[in-house]
């Protein structure tokens, strides 16, 4: 950023509803039309340096906190799918990241969880390869699912013999 703050370099519109807002010819964020005017944020001026943070501090993590919520009241996602979700909302990766440690502080968002239940729902109709697969697909790491498989399953096997 030069040393004369933020120049708003360019507004582009995504719906009649939002539009991505570049600074310094680079992409900044997503806002709501009405907030334009609200954070006085023109195309070809200056964004003041307080209403900057106040969008990168206040208005967008919380916007992001909400849509994580929102997203997982529909079904369940793992960390890696919210964040994709999210990344392509537009959302930056400090506020994806932030979303995602508010939506898991709830245990809406828990890997663990999710590849219990996955395991659990799969493992008589799958095999291990193919489980393993799928869950990577999901962006689990490879280290956590066998964690858990070792939890779940070699578990079973040994209360049968």
């Amino acid at each position: 950023m030069g040393a004369h703050g933020m120049m708003v370099t360019k507004i582009e519109e995504i719906n009649n509803k939002k539009v991505r807002v570049f600074i310094d010819n680079e992409f900044a964020f997503v806002l709501y039309k009405g907030e334009l005017r609200i954070y006085g944020v023109r195309e070809g001026s200056e964004l003041a340096k307080e209403n900057y943070e106040t969008l990168m501090q206040e208005v967008l993590p919380k916007r992001a906190k909400l849509r994580a919520l929102h997203l997982l009241k529909s079904r369940s996602y793992t960390c890696a799918q919210l964040a994709e979700k999210l990344v392509a909302g537009g959302y930056q990766t400090e506020h994806v990241k932030m979303a995602i440690d508010y939506a898991a502080s709830f245990g809406y968002v828990d890997d663990k969880q999710y590849v219990r239940d996955f395991i659990e729902y799969n493992k008589e109709k799958k095999s291990r390869q193919r489980i393993f697969t799928d869950l990577m697909h999901k962006g689990i790491p490879k280290k956590l699912i066998e964690e858990i498989w070792d939890e779940t399953v070699d578990g079973d096997q040994e209360e049968l013999e």
